[in-house]
């Protein structure tokens, strides 16, 4: 779109990729989860659904926003850490935390970043009985993490 951010078109991407999965809810990660390690902001979108479950995600553009740049990774470790506790304390039965970047092997990053930091906070995909990030083609030059 005309004037528009790569990083809020990734956020676009999160927004339109959890409306369509009944998150429609905006609610706030930091308190909800009784704030972060490290105090960080706000993810770039945090939605619930009619039934309980929780969307976090983050938009990440390639160009400045990787796995190996510490501060961006701190703030993912950060909402991660709260969408954990969250669903460990019972504050959400069921969630998703998504990744959208530009880059493919960006997308690879994330997943083996969320994965492992999932596995640090004792989360794990419904069935699977440990972390099961995987990234997938949202469109031209977008990729999703989830």
């Amino acid at each position: 779109m005309y004037g528009q951010t790569e990083h809020e078109r990734l956020s676009s991407v999160i927004q339109g990729f959890a409306f369509n999965l009944g998150f429609c809810w905006p609610f706030d990660l930091a308190n909800e989860a009784g704030g972060f390690v490290g105090f960080q902001p706000n993810p770039d979108v945090a939605l619930k659904s009619i039934d309980g479950q929780i969307l976090v995600g983050d938009a990440k553009d390639a160009n400045n926003e990787r796995v190996g740049n510490s501060a961006t990774f701190g703030r993912i470790f950060s909402y991660q850490s709260a969408f954990g506790k969250m669903l460990n304390e019972g504050r959400a039965c069921v969630g998703k935390f998504v990744i959208a970047t530009n880059d493919p092997d960006a997308a690879q990053e994330w997943v083996r970043a969320l994965n492992y930091n999932a596995n640090l906070f004792g989360v794990a995909h419904a069935g699977a009985g440990r972390p099961n990030y995987i990234s997938f083609t949202a469109g031209l030059n977008t990729f999703l993490v989830c």
